[in-house]
């Protein structure tokens, strides 16, 4: 804080004429020094003073009164008093008197001081705007509504040590004021903190702080009250919550620059994603192969200590290798690494956490499993096999460690800030302190009607940040419905309170269904008025300019309002009870604020809800079951298309028969394609016969408007679409505004009743008994896409990323047994000797082989770093392999030439036994090859070095896809600055969610009984809804033995059949005459995940799949290869798959 000014320092403290020992509140008046509660950063009073209410993000204090108006009620006199506040001081006594004439008073009758019989009640008001006549009258004839709406302060009852009741005395005011009394911010911001986190009061609306001095603020205290006054403190609702919803804003702003500094949103993105590839949880236990009891014997909770016993094992071995300890020695003293050590700690802590929670027996028992998670882990993190590169290695994980810390503290501070921000700004404006504290705006005054709109949307604008937010407000919205109409503050009265409020919630509760009650509410409008009245008349008549405003700040409050339907769509997709229940149920569950808005949207539209005849419902019904018919009519010509396809390419039967059944397949074709025509069109009118805004005159269920003007409609219809395919719509939109809708309500109505007329719909469908699964699939699914539009209005999907953790490479052990290099006894090593290397080297020639395909991929499509490694490697193979060759022929012959040689010796020696003579042949041949093997020892060894070095140089070098990912990301150790987060998802996608076809064998139809050869199509990172946005386009070449080879992807799209919509998966049912020993299926795949912004390795020819087609063996899962292969010399064409190809 500043240095005092001693000119404006308290002269009760300075004057030396000033009695000093005078007794206070002597007088029979006091004057009154006007104060107000609001926001302060360190100064709480709470336990010393008595606040209105208390708040969780900061302290409410004491400040400096604001510029506005203040109202004064004697109620001994009956007399209001008016005064201006300007720069923290009352600078005008505008007005007294027991009735007002004019709306604006500018006269000055007295001297700005706020003066009282010191046993009088007050009721006291600051206000932004000066009153009314109409609201001065108010006020001084409602004794009831002063209660409600003004502080009431009893001088009577102030003490002049303590105060009172918003009352202080100088004592407290110099102690509490905050102008005065702030304590200095002796806190640093922490490392990286925005600039502004370290400036105090940088989250008002507008700059009010100063520093002050009690002097100052008693320049007008007239010296005939010096010791007969108090501090006059306000209430302010208005600007504390308009300061909480500024801070929010400023918090929110610190959260946009960071994630736009220096890539910073980019890193953290990254860094958080490859942070969970390198912790354990119940998807790595799955994919390491754990036994199902470590599964079923143990619980979540349980689970959850083993994965932290892993995690803290990981960190102590990167510790390990990262901060290795001295070497020392005894007497030399040992300093000990206190990270290791903390984590040699930790590690033994989580172990024993991990026991206890199992017991010893389970733990006992699930050792195995354990061991190998803690095995799997270390590979992820440190690479498996010589050489190999872990996640340690790719990535500078100290430094991404640091940074998310560092980074995860600032934004764990400020949403911790925005979360207790957003707790009182619901709290504040759940206890009716807006709407209570801006009452004194008139509607009747075009400026200050607009006033009083601009100054709810910036108190409550983004107020529903949070889904519990959401709810609170839509709760209060429930049980204070007339809060929808526009600036109904403004015409709040006590009377109204008493009487009316509880006369409207019980006539809402009571047009609660749709179908009938609210249609017979819009007949019964007299209820409404009666109950509303002039409230009523004027919410429905505003000038152009409010109802812009008034939209604005319903767009606040729909989704909570929608809260309530919201929750009931979820919850409705999970159940299979009678139609008619969940009907009650969803007009059960509906808010009554959110009825009075609808209401009030076709009231101020003009507009009326128009039910369905009998005879309209019956077309629509005849329309439906005519749709069904389609549906089993193409059925059973895909059936017979089906056939004669078979029959076309049947060996058995002649040229002209296979020609004509080409004939009649074409003939089926376009009948199905006409079909499809037919159906669709038939589709399009059952669904517009239940939209709300339906043009049909025949042919509908359920409710619709009627009274839009033709943009109006037009408009409502993009936005129902928009919804529809997923889009984010919202009543935000510019679109909205464009149209001229008099109120924001109206798409929420709209949707409300497409939702209720699309379960009536499907409720009238499944009355007709006679449909397949098939059926229910496309026209259930078609009708329910208008329930499930509901959901994007609240919320947008922001893809999140997930995926598998990285597998470590699987390197065949290398056993080697060395050469033996000192034996006695020559049969020892010739007997001995010619085994072991007989057996070393079918070993090494093991090793060859099974290597082989790993060097012929290197050479292939390796890098230079691979190809040297496995050439290396190969050779090295290769020498072991003749080495060990070359000794076992040694040694075979040596065995073989033995009897020779021992005959030979027994026959040059003269009475020699033969096994005296044997004896000496082993004596002789031993040693021979053990000198043979001697002088091949050194050969071996050096290609077993190169066979080392080389598997080193090819594990070190060979990365998967998700490796190399992580290598050149913005983390890794050979980052490429040029990758930005669009880049970065593109081949994250690339690396990662590549679709595989499994070959399900012969899978047998439950509807038709038939059984078909079928192919799965995975396509992870996508869903049946992003189809429709990322069309799957495919190529495909059949080749039947020496048959010409022909394009099949027409004939593949009419086998697709719907298997899973998340992730989205397709079967594809291969037709009979394609199943042969020398059949072949190749496939070209262009397919864009979610995640991606283009088809994934469309640089390199997209994904291509070579699948046999042999009836009798199923293949093995194929994945992709890539780049593709040269073009085929066949002519294909792509053929697109979109989600209308999923049901045929």
């Amino acid at each position: 804080m500043t240095a005092k000014n001693p000119n404006l320092a308290d002269k009760t403290k300075s004057d030396a004429k000033s009695p000093v020992g005078a007794c206070p509140l002597m007088k029979n008046k006091v004057q009154l020094l006007p104060l107000r509660y609001g926001l302060v950063e360190r100064l709480d009073p709470s336990a010393a003073l008595s606040l209105p209410y208390r708040l969780k993000s900061r302290p409410l204090g004491i400040r400096l009164i604001r510029d506005g108006w203040l109202y004064v009620i004697d109620n001994e006199t009956g007399y209001l008093h008016e005064y201006r506040v300007e720069n923290g001081l009352v600078s005008k006594f505008v007005w007294k008197g027991k009735e007002a004439a004019q709306d604006k008073r500018t006269g000055t009758i007295a001297e700005p001081c706020l003066v009282f019989p010191r046993n009088s009640t007050l009721h006291v008001c600051f206000s932004e705007a000066q009153w009314t006549a109409f609201k001065c009258s108010q006020m001084i004839k409602s004794r009831e509504d002063r209660d409600l709406f003004m502080q009431r302060i009893d001088l009577a009852s102030a003490d002049c040590d303590k105060g009172g009741t918003h009352l202080l005395t100088d004592a407290q005011t110099e102690k509490w004021l905050a102008e005065i009394a702030e304590p200095a911010n002796d806190t640093a911001a922490p490392a990286g903190a925005n600039p502004q986190e370290g400036q105090d009061y940088c989250w008002e609306h507008a700059q009010l702080f100063r520093a002050a001095q009690l002097g100052e603020l008693k320049k007008s205290l007239s010296p005939v009250y010096e010791n007969d006054h108090f501090f006059l403190v306000l209430k302010d609702s208005i600007g504390v919550m308009r300061d909480l919803a500024e801070e929010q804003d400023t918090v929110v702003n610190w959260l946009e620059e960071w994630s736009g500094q220096q890539r910073q949103e980019l890193k953290y993105v990254i860094g958080s994603y490859i942070e969970t590839l390198m912790v354990v949880s119940d998807d790595t236990a799955k994919q390491a192969g754990v036994s199902s009891p470590f599964f079923e014997k143990t619980t979540p909770a349980q689970r959850e200590t083993v994965y932290d016993y892993i995690n803290a094992r990981n960190e102590l071995t990167w510790e390990q290798r990262s901060n290795p300890e001295q070497v020392h020695y005894s007497g030399r003293g040992y300093a000990p690494n206190p990270e290791l050590s903390a984590a040699r700690s930790k590690a033994a802590v989580k172990k024993r956490t991990m026991i206890d929670a199992l017991g010893e027996e389970l733990y006992d028992e699930l050792a195995d499993d354990i061991e190998n998670l803690e095995d799997q882990s270390h590979a992820t993190l440190e690479g498996q096999g010589l050489g190999s590169r872990g996640l340690h290695d790719l990535v500078r994980h100290e430094e991404m460690k640091q940074y998310l810390a560092e980074e995860r503290s600032h934004m764990k501070r400020w949403l911790a800030r925005l979360d207790l921000i957003t707790e009182d700004r619901v709290e504040l404006f759940t206890r009716q302190e807006f709407h209570l504290s801006a009452w004194y705006y008139d509607f009747d005054q075009p400026n200050q009607l607009r006033d009083a709109l601009v100054v709810e949307q910036n108190c409550t604008r983004d107020i529903c940040r949070t889904e519990e937010s959401l709810v609170e407000v839509g709760e209060y919205f429930h049980t204070y419905p007339y809060y929808v109409l526009p600036a109904f503050q403004t015409q709040l009265t006590s009377a109204f309170l008493a009487k009316q409020a509880q006369k409207l919630i019980k006539w809402l509760e009571k047009v609660k269904g749709y179908q009938k009650s609210l249609a017979n509410a819009l007949q019964r409008q007299d209820d409404i008025d009666e109950i509303l009245g002039v409230h009523w008349t004027k919410s429905l008549n505003l000038a152009p300019q409010a109802q812009q405003l008034s939209l604005l700040v319903s767009t606040t409050y729909i989704p909570a309002l929608s809260s309530r339907s919201d929750k009931w769509l979820q919850n409705a997709k999970q159940q299979h009870g009678q139609m008619q229940d969940l009907l009650d149920e969803l007009d059960n569950r509906s808010n009554r604020g959110q009825r009075l808005g609808h209401l009030l949207a076709l009231r101020q539209q003009g507009a009326w809800l128009d039910d369905p005849t009998d005879e309209q419902f019956q077309r629509y019904k005849s329309d439906m079951q005519r749709f069904i018919a389609l549906l089993d009519s193409e059925d059973e010509l895909v059936r017979q298309r089906d056939q004669a396809q078979r029959d076309s390419r049947k060996r058995t039967r002649t040229a002209a028969e296979r020609e004509r059944s080409k004939a009649q397949k074409q003939q089926y074709n376009q009948q199905l394609q006409a079909l499809a025509a037919e159906r669709n069109a038939l589709l399009a009118q059952l669904e517009q016969g239940i939209s709300p805004t339906s043009s049909l005159e025949s042919g509908r269920a359920g409710l619709r408007i009627r009274g839009l003007d033709t943009s109006q409609q037009q408009l409502l219809e993009n936005e129902i679409r928009r919804m529809r395919s997923g889009q984010i719509g919202g009543y935000a939109t510019q679109g909205t505004y464009k149209a001229a809708f008099k109120s924001a309500w109206l798409p929420s109505l709209l949707l409300y009743i497409q939702i209720r007329n699309a379960l009536a719909a499907i409720n009238t469908y499944k009355d007709l008994g006679n449909a397949s699964f098939k059926d229910d699939l496309i026209l259930i699914g078609s009708l329910s896409g208008a329930m499930s539009a509901g959901l994007s209005i609240y919320q947008s999907a922001h893809i999140v990323m997930i995926n598998e953790v990285l597998k470590g490479l699987n390197t065949g052990s290398q056993t080697r047994s060395g050469a033996l290099f000192a034996v006695r006894l020559g049969k020892l090593g010739l007997a001995l000797g010619t085994p072991i290397v007989g057996l070393t080297a079918l070993g090494a020639l093991g090793t060859t082989l099974n290597n082989w395909g790993k060097w012929n991929e290197a050479f292939r499509t390796g890098t230079a770093g691979e190809r040297t490694g496995a050439v290396m490697a190969f050779y090295g193979d290769m020498g072991v392999t003749t080495t060990s060759g070359l000794q076992t022929a040694r040694g075979l012959k040596d065995l073989w030439l033995l009897r020779q040689e021992a005959t030979g010796i027994m026959r040059q020696t003269p009475g020699m036994t033969y096994k005296a003579a044997r004896a000496a042949a082993w004596a002789t041949r031993g040693p021979r090859f053990m000198t043979y093997m001697a002088r091949l020892s050194p050969w071996g060894l050096a290609f077993t070095a190169l066979q080392i070095v080389g598997e080193t140089v090819y594990n070190y070098h060979h990365l998967d896809a998700l490796q190399r990912w992580m290598l050149h990301c913005c983390w890794g150790e050979k980052e490429s600055p040029q990758w930005n987060l669009e880049r970065h998802y593109q081949l994250l996608a690339e690396a990662t969610l590549q679709p595989v076809i499994q070959d399900l064998g012969m899978v047998k139809d439950a509807s038709t009984g038939d059984s078909w050869r079928t192919l799965r199509l995975s396509l992870p990172g996508s869903r049946l809804a992003s189809l429709q946005n990322h069309t799957l386009h495919w190529a495909v070449e059949l080749q039947q033995g020496n048959a010409p080879a022909e394009d099949a992807g027409v004939q593949l799209r009419e086998c697709i059949r719907l298997a899973a919509t998340e992730p989205l998966a397709l079967d594809l049912r291969l037709p009979a005459d394609w199943l042969d020993g020398q059949s072949l299926l190749q496939l070209l795949l262009a397919y864009q995940p979610e995640m991606a912004n283009e088809p994934i390795h469309a640089a390199t020819g997209y994904l291509h799949y070579r699948i046999p087609l042999d009836i009798a063996i199923r293949s093995k899962p194929v994945t992709a290869t890539h780049p593709s292969p040269a073009p085929s010399a066949t002519q294909l064409s792509w053929t697109p798959i979109t989600p209308e190809h999923l049901h045929g």
